[in-house]
């Protein structure tokens, strides 16, 4: 990123991960099965993944520890929508067992509830615009949901009526979400009005239900795409890090905040990891301390050290 704040630049080598001890999704099952797109999606705690086909399949698959490593024993297959599947989301375990899904050449988001190993459709939400991503708020029956045409809205209860939608982009690109006691900060990439790629930072204010709000905190122009988001989901020291893909490198971005998140952020730094090959997504670790890189040559582990640079296992 290409800030006039703050910004420190931190190069890592490119080098091959070799942690056989680190969980990971197996990264066969990913090369050999050609349908999927190169995404999945765990479930809250990581028992489960599911894999999404070009032709509109939610593939999910059980996530076994044994003596001899990782196994993914398939639990189901059902279809969602027709054509291509842009997003998934699970829902916390403290709401039933749902997941939620957008199509890209149905226009459609749809919600499933799981009963047994059966997954059923019980609401379909659709419109004349293209849904990119959808999120489930933690522990909320709160949707959040980001169309191409750059309208991000949140839908809530058994019906998942209209809360909450604002324009914010010409074209969304990306975001994510992390709850943050009762708010939430969303990280977004998009087109803006004049066409440059936009980095933006906002919070949610959830506490009240009835009255949603967004309040901006920082905007910053780039010189190229920013995507593949990701929120490390442990918020420490006034520090919140996000993975995303920048300028075909890796990169790690460091925001300060204050903890009553009433300031604008006024200092962010970066880090960047050169990457070999295509990468396919991001996942941190519960602490956010440590960032798996899934990757077409294989899967890289970097973990922060004291000097607060993530460094290769």
């Amino acid at each position: 990123m290409n800030s006039g704040l703050s910004i420190q630049h931190f190069q890592l080598p490119i080098c091959k991960y070799n942690n056989q001890i680190i969980a990971k999704v197996n990264q066969k099952l990913l090369i050999k099965n050609d349908g999927f797109f190169q995404q999945f999606y765990f479930d809250y705690f990581q028992q489960k993944v599911a894999f999404l086909t070009f032709d509109g399949f939610v593939k999910i698959y059980d996530i076994i520890q044994t003596r001899d490593g990782q196994k993914h024993i398939f639990n189901c297959e059902f279809m969602a929508h027709q054509g291509a599947i842009k997003s998934l989301t699970w829902q916390s375990p403290s709401m039933d067992s749902m997941i939620a899904t957008c199509g890209d050449q149905d226009k459609t988001i749809k919600v499933f509830k799981e009963t047994g190993k059966v997954w059923r459709e019980i609401k379909q939400i659709s419109d004349n615009r293209k849904p990119l991503k959808v999120q489930w708020i933690e522990n909320e029956l709160q949707l959040l949901i980001g169309y191409y045409e750059g309208d991000i809205e949140i839908r809530q209860g058994d019906n998942y009526q209209l809360a909450f939608s604002i324009k914010m982009f010409k074209n969304l690109i990306d975001f994510d979400l992390q709850l943050m006691q009762q708010d939430a900060i969303l990280i977004s990439s998009g087109v803006g009005g004049d066409s440059n790629y936009v980095f933006q930072i906002q919070i949610i204010k959830l506490g009240n239900k009835e009255k949603i709000d967004f309040k901006s905190k920082f905007t910053q122009p780039l010189a190229s795409q920013i995507q593949n988001l990701k929120i490390a989901p442990y918020i420490n020291d006034n520090e919140i890090k996000v993975a995303g893909l920048y300028d075909n490198r890796a990169i790690i971005i460091f925001i300060e905040y204050n903890e009553q998140l009433s300031q604008n952020i006024d200092k962010i730094t970066d880090q960047f990891i050169d990457i070999d090959s295509n990468v396919w997504q991001f996942q941190w670790s519960i602490f956010g301390n440590e960032l798996q890189i899934y990757t077409e040559n294989g899967v890289r582990v970097y973990q922060q050290n004291i000097d607060d640079k993530f460094v290769i296992l």
